[in-house]
């Protein structure tokens, strides 16, 4: 990581003294370690969507997952592994840099994209020497959301199909295939070789049909993806290099598969989510058949294999090197496990969860808090929060100290990309929302608020669970149907500005679009603070020509919420539409100290300025806006006509 380097480093993480071992220790080592074996290759292997309790080596006798089994006989298997989030996004950019979402600020698929302020395990090894190659199966990793960084090639091609024109996923054995290639063009070479299996992402696919049942698909599909890895380490081996190479397959989340109440991932941190498996094997290098029980994150792969690559890592990596355990030098690190999901409430309004796990135990943040003792109850069926409150207060202050002590992150610097119909329908059909309203862009600001504020999302499992569902009915265009479980929703949760939008959409498709006046003014009867309806009353009204209505929804939005960019942003819009570039100022200069990286307030604001011959500062505004959005041809001639009118 090129930024942040000075908070870890310098100590700034200090306080609760289980906070500051678990961040400070970062890639230091035990003392009188062993040298790390020369010139060693790594092939990463990420298995998306796996659950530990799905391979026979974690303890499922049912598994049909030879290869992964054999390379845990083999090698070093952790038996407690814990991913940071559950989403294939934040979660592989956290893998791929040793650094928390809440620093690195990839919180949501699609939605973010990781900032060049951040250094990941490609650059760094591709610094020392190595060739670096990706394979990736699934959209949301694309390169255009920042993990290509450091890479010699970074495949990401989806190749439409007949049976799924927005297709957002490779099979298997078409990223086997791939790395395969890649294996035997960079024997001779010192390399990284990342491979990215998605097959147990929903949608499942079974040789047995629709008879199969979810979780009998998913298993299928795990054992399809062991398959492949087998191919792999059978090539590796083949190629006279598996000595030479260090392999590390860990899984970046898991699935609900009806744990819970939930069917997929994305909503939820239980164990069901967030217990992965991880297995490091390299013959000669690590001990045959060791398993480590002790506490480790997904955040710790980075630095583990910097060391062991004898490749200098910088400070600012928050994760810790785990070799001390697979070597034996030490039986536990005492590390602690953050994870967090944020989707419930960016797009649903509801309650940030954010946990801490250690020593077997497991806090959850939320508007409801919930502590579960893992070794006794594995499943999380029993909340002692109530029965042991001194154990709350202190995992809950160690939470605190992390959120609180953690830099601003950079990743607002590079904000994705737009997405296209075509991918906001991909994402649909995975189950993901594609920030399709105002409002459904995450918190970025590590500093966000500590409490959590909304309902607990366990509440609203069936209203998700629905969300869920009309996604993959939109991706089907079954727009009625949609409809149908998005009205549902909405009327559930009025106040989550997604879903809404998404019912405008489906209605739209289905030439229906004059019915949503009258649903937003059924919500706002029941909810007149429900800010998502009343934002987008404001903004039909508008596009009905409807000014006076409009502003009077806007002014209303702001009498309940002063701090509303986007009401500021709309009643700006009528105010300089009607010429009253005043009111359109103070509405816009408002917007722009609320949401100061808002391309369209710098913007709007910028051409107020112009109209009212204020060519300093709409230079100085359109500068911001560009450095946001450097692509905008239209922003550049303005700001050369803001300069050209300013003279010299």
């Amino acid at each position: 990581m090129r930024r942040a380097t000075a908070w870890v480093a310098g100590g700034a993480f200090l306080g609760a003294a289980a906070v500051g071992a678990w961040l400070l220790a970062g890639n230091k080592l035990a003392p009188s370690e062993p040298p790390a074996p020369a010139a060693l290759n790594l092939l990463l292997i990420t298995c998306d969507t796996t659950r530990a309790d799905f391979i026979g080596c974690y303890g499922n006798a049912a598994a049909r997952t030879p290869n992964i089994d054999a390379l845990a006989a083999q090698g070093a298997r952790f038996s407690r592994c814990t991913a940071c989030t559950p989403l294939t996004l934040p979660s592989h950019t956290t893998i791929l840099t040793g650094v928390y979402p809440l620093v690195h600020g990839v919180r949501q698929n699609a939605a973010d994209r990781l900032s060049p302020a951040f250094e990941t395990l490609a650059e760094t090894l591709n610094r020392a020497g190595f060739t670096t190659h990706a394979i990736v199966a699934a959209f949301v990793l694309q390169g255009r959301f920042g993990l290509n960084q450091g890479f010699d090639t970074y495949s990401d091609r989806l190749q439409p199909r007949d049976d799924n024109p927005a297709a957002a996923e490779r099979r298997g054995d078409e990223v086997c295939d791939e790395a395969i290639a890649r294996l035997r063009e960079n024997a001779g070479k010192r390399f990284f070789l990342w491979a990215h299996f998605y097959d147990p992402h929903f949608p499942y696919e079974s040789t047995r049909g629709a008879e199969a049942s979810p979780r009998e698909a998913y298993a299928d599909e795990i054992a399809f993806m062991d398959a492949q890895i087998g191919r792999l380490i059978g090539e590796l081996r083949r190629l006279g290099i598996a000595e030479k190479t260090l392999v590390v397959v860990v899984g970046d989340h898991g699935e609900g598969l009806g744990d819970h109440g939930e069917s997929e991932h994305g909503y939820f941190v239980h164990d069901t989510d967030m217990h992965v498996p991880l297995i490091l094997w390299c013959p000669g290098v690590a001990a045959a058949g060791k398993i480590i029980d002790a506490q480790v994150r997904t955040i710790d792969l980075a630095p583990t294999v910097l060391d062991y690559l004898g490749s200098p890592s910088g400070d600012g990596l928050q994760g810790t090197s785990l070799r001390p355990l697979i070597e034996g030098r030490l039986p536990d690190l005492g590390l602690a496990a953050y994870g967090e999901s944020m989707t419930a409430h960016s797009l649903l309004g509801l309650s940030r969860l954010r946990f801490l796990q250690q020593d077997g135990w497991k806090y959850v943040h939320s508007s409801q808090p919930a502590l579960f003792n893992l070794r006794d109850d594995p499943r999380e069926q029993i909340n002692l929060a109530e029965s042991e409150p001194q154990r709350v207060e202190r995992m809950r202050d160690h939470l605190r100290e992390l959120l609180q002590s953690a830099p601003p992150s950079p990743a607002a610097d590079a904000d994705a990309p737009p997405l296209s119909d075509e991918d906001l329908q991909r994402l649909a059909g995975l189950g993901y929302a594609g920030g399709l309203g105002p409002g459904s862009q995450p918190d970025t600001n590590a500093r966000e608020p500590f409490e959590p504020g909304g309902d607990e999302p366990a509440a609203h499992v069936e209203t998700i669970e629905s969300y869920v569902r009309a996604h993959h009915l939109t991706a089907r265009r079954e727009f009625g149907a949609a409809e149908t479980l998005l009205l549902d929703v909405v009327r559930k949760l009025p106040r989550a500005s997604e879903p809404l939008h998404e019912l405008h959409l489906a209605l739209r498709r289905l030439n229906r679009q004059d019915e949503m006046p009258t649903i937003c003014r059924e919500l706002l009867a029941l909810r007149p603070e429900a800010m998502p309806a009343r934002l987008l009353l404001g903004e039909l009204l508008l596009r009905d020509g409807r000014d006076e209505d409009a502003l009077a929804e806007f002014n209303l939005a702001l009498k309940y919420d002063p701090r509303c960019a986007a009401a500021h942003l709309n009643a700006a819009a009528v105010h300089r539409r009607r010429g009253e570039l005043e009111a359109a100022r103070r509405h816009y200069e408002a917007a722009v100290e609320l949401a100061p990286r808002d391309v369209g307030a710098l913007h709007g604001l910028a051409q107020v300025c112009m109209q009212q011959e204020r060519y300093a500062e709409a230079a100085a505004l359109l500068r911001r806006a560009l450095a946001i959005n450097p692509n905008s041809a239209s922003m550049r001639r303005e700001l050369e006509e803001a300069l050209r009118r300013q003279g010299p």
